[in-house]
């Protein structure tokens, strides 16, 4: 064995024994994240305009939003200072729903718009987490 293979596989030893050597509790904590609603886009409903004897009578419209997220009560994992570490104990769904401006009708006649729920798909789970104690090892 050449002095350069000798000098390789003494610093992987090192580096090997090293990191066995260090702590293996990840020190990290289960952070509550409450129940939300997250809103995206915008677009505007029209209102009605009737035309009464050369008077023009209008309605204003309104925004709806183009896609709602809902996030249900969650955890996140962050830092802790303690030895604790974070198990993962079941899933969450989240929804994201379509909307869309429907008009409204006064039998023939326009009656505005109204904003509705034109579809809901499944998104993304989220995780639910609990923060547990590292086990303590016994040498």
């Amino acid at each position: 064995m050449n002095l350069r293979s000798l000098c390789v596989a003494l610093a992987v030893t090192f580096f090997a024994v090293a990191s066995t050597a260090q702590d293996s509790c990840p020190r990290t904590k289960a952070q509550h994240v409450p129940e939300r609603f997250s809103f995206k886009g915008q677009q505007a409903c029209p209102g009605i305009t009737i035309n009464v004897g050369g008077a023009n009578v209008s309605t204003p419209g309104q925004n709806c939003p183009l896609l709602a997220t809902h996030y249900p009560d969650h955890e996140l994992e962050v830092p802790s200072g303690s030895e604790t570490l974070v198990a993962v104990h079941a899933q969450a769904p989240t929804y994201v729903y379509h909307f869309a401006c429907e008009r409204d009708w006064f039998l023939v006649i326009p009656w505005g718009s109204t904003c509705q729920l034109s579809a809901r798909f499944a998104g993304v789970p989220v995780l639910r987490m609990t923060t547990i104690p590292c086990a303590q090892t016994t040498p």
